[in-house]
């Protein structure tokens, strides 16, 4: 019994310790109250949750490439399944990190993207490709500029099921994308 108080008392301190206040308001990019929470974010989402109730995570270690597709492609083992029990909507943090090299044999700008994305909705602040993930340097980066990146994403999740997916795909066609190491961690706050 002790050790479930000594939790909670944890759980406690650390969210005062990062700031959850218990006051909840979602406003658009003017400051307006929003008019409706759905089952994604909007592009600039502004809201407060009342305390984490569960984490998720998965990782998965395997070196792999998405190649030179500008096509959206789910990175390995970077999806979850997480669960809003109700009655009310939830804030969803997502955490995406990984080793990263991007790179090509062009001097052309162009970059490396990846994307989180709720229910196959890309959560906020949801920019599509102008997030760059990695960059090629203009064709200075090389299949061994190894280095670790991380983003994060937040969306409003109505009850029920809801995956939580990251995708990768370089900006133009002859860069390659690669990942290793890679980790995705959801945390849920009731609003």
């Amino acid at each position: 019994m002790n050790r479930h108080i000594l939790k909670l008392t944890a759980g406690a301190i650390v969210l005062l310790a990062i700031g959850i206040a218990t006051g909840v308001h979602a406003a658009d990019e003017g400051g307006q109250q929003a008019d409706q929470v759905g089952p994604f974010a909007r592009p600039n989402l502004s809201t407060q949750a009342r305390g984490i109730t569960a984490v998720a995570v998965t990782n998965s270690a395997p070196n792999s490439t998405v190649a030179s597709t500008t096509t959206l492609t789910l990175l390995p083992g970077m999806t979850l399944r997480v669960t809003n029990p109700g009655p009310g909507n939830q804030l969803l943090l997502a955490r995406f990190s990984a080793e990263s090299a991007c790179y090509s044999s062009s001097t052309a700008s162009n970059w490396c993207v990846a994307e989180i994305l709720v229910d196959g909705v890309e959560a906020s602040p949801g920019d599509g490709t102008d997030m760059s993930f990695d960059s090629t340097e203009s064709g200075h980066a090389l299949s061994t500029s190894w280095e670790a990146h991380a983003m994060d994403r937040a969306a409003i999740i109505v009850p029920g099921v809801h995956v939580v997916s990251v995708y990768g795909r370089t900006l133009s066609s002859g860069a390659t994308f690669w990942t290793g190491e890679r980790s995705l961690i959801v945390e849920q706050a009731p609003l």
